[in-house]
Parts: structure tokens; C-alpha cells; sequence
């Protein structure tokens, strides 16, 4: 599906900026005087800035470095991150067992984007780990459950995910009238080439 294809590629990105990204760390210099001073969030910034290359060298290698300090620390963002470097392999071997074992200790701090990633590794073909559409779809609706606040713009894929869980009685019974909720939550932040998708997955529910 193209939204499918859309969250993706979203997914080899940065899929949830913290909130203080580009408020605790107004500049450079001062965001590596609090990492090396131990702040672990502003670690966790160091990391997004050298994944993302703001104000640096993009280096996945750095990042990994500095997500690993924050994830050592119990920091959200960097467990999930050190979760999401095994799994595509950025600055360390993947390996998809550790990267869900980094992201279940960020789900468990309600990190909403650590339960998508879970749910998005069971719920498809991946090396090593067995699809398991119950996990997937429970993990879903942890994120979904926790709104869209932690997400760019509010846009929480779980919705999406969870809405198709429903409406193929995937992890749940088949329910129409939930599957329609999450379409309805999805439709609210989606952009022109997500809501064709969505529509075209409510007039199907319609039509049945």
C-alpha cells in the first residue's frame, strides 16, 4: 500500500523528534558542553543532529555513540534509537533481537514511536523475527493510545496501522466501527496521497 510505503520510508528517518530538539541545544557548542557534562538528553540531541547532519558531519557512527550514552542513562529517545541502529544497521551490526529488545525499554517509558517500530517488525517480514500480527497489532494500540503529541506534526501511523488491524481482524476481532475510529484519527494529519489511501480503506469497510 502506498501509505504503508510511505511510513517506510518515514521509518529510515527520524520518525519522532523530541520536544526539546532545537530548545535545550540552541547551538552546537552548547549542546556538546551538556552531552559531555553527562546531560542525557542533550546526548540525545547530539545523536539526532549527527544522523540527521544539522550543524554536523552527518556520521552514523556518531550518533549511534551518543544515542548509546542517553540509552544508558534510561533516556526515551536514545533507547529507541540505539533500537533503531540495530535495526538498520546504522553504526553498529543489525541485528533485529537487540533492536527490539532497545525498543521494548523505550515502550516501557511510553515512548509512542518505540511501540510503532515493535509493531512494525512483527507485523512484516524481518531476518530472525517471526510476524506475529497479535503483537504487532497490540503494540500498535499502545501507540495509538497515546495520541499523536510525541509525533511531526501529530501524524501517529499507529492509527493507520491499528485502523487495518480492526478491519482485518488482525490481533483483534474484525471491527468495523473501531477500524472507522482510527481511519477517522489517521484522516485528521494525513496529506493528500495518505487520505486517497485512507478513503479508499473506509469505502471498502462501507461496501462490505
Amino acid at each position: 500500500m502506498k501509505l504503508r510505503n510511505l511510513v517506510t520510508l518515514a521509518s529510515l528517518m527520524v520518525v519522532c523528534l523530541p520536544s526539546y530538539a532545537g530548545d535545550f541545544c540552541p547551538t552546537l557548542a552548547v549542546c556538546q558542553r551538556q552531552a559531555k557534562a553527562g546531560s542525557a538528553v542533550a546526548q540525545a540531541e547530539m545523536g539526532l543532529r549527527y544522523q540527521t547532519g544539522e550543524g554536523v558531519s552527518q556520521n552514523v557512527e556518531k550518533a549511534y555513540y551518543w544515542f548509546r550514552k542517553a540509552a544508558e542513562q534510561g533516556n526515551p529517545t536514545g533507547l529507541e534509537e540505539v533500537g533503531t541502529a540495530y535495526y538498520r544497521g546504522d553504526g553498529v551490526a543489525r541485528n533485529n533481537q537487540k533492536a527490539i529488545e532497545w525498543w521494548k525499554q523505550a515502550a516501557e517509558k511510553d515512548k509512542s514511536s518505540a511501540m510503532w517500530w515493535l509493531g512494525y517488525i512483527y507485523s512484516r517480514e524481518n531476518d530472525g523475527v517471526t510476524i506475529d500480527k497479535e503483537k504487532a497489532c497490540n503494540w500498535f494500540k499502545r501507540s495509538a493510545e497515546l495520541g499523536g503529541d510525541q509525533w511531526v506534526n501529530g501524524n501517529n501511523p499507529s492509527y493507520y496501522e491499528l485502523a487495518a488491524c480492526y478491519y482485518h481482524g488482525e490481533g483483534f476481532p474484525k471491527d468495523d466501527a473501531k477500524a472507522i475510529y482510527w481511519l477517522e484519527k489517521a484522516k485528521e494529519h494525513a496529506g493528500d496521497e495518505e487520505i486517497d489511501e485512507i478513503d479508499e480503506l473506509l469505502n471498502k469497510i462501507q461496501q462490505r
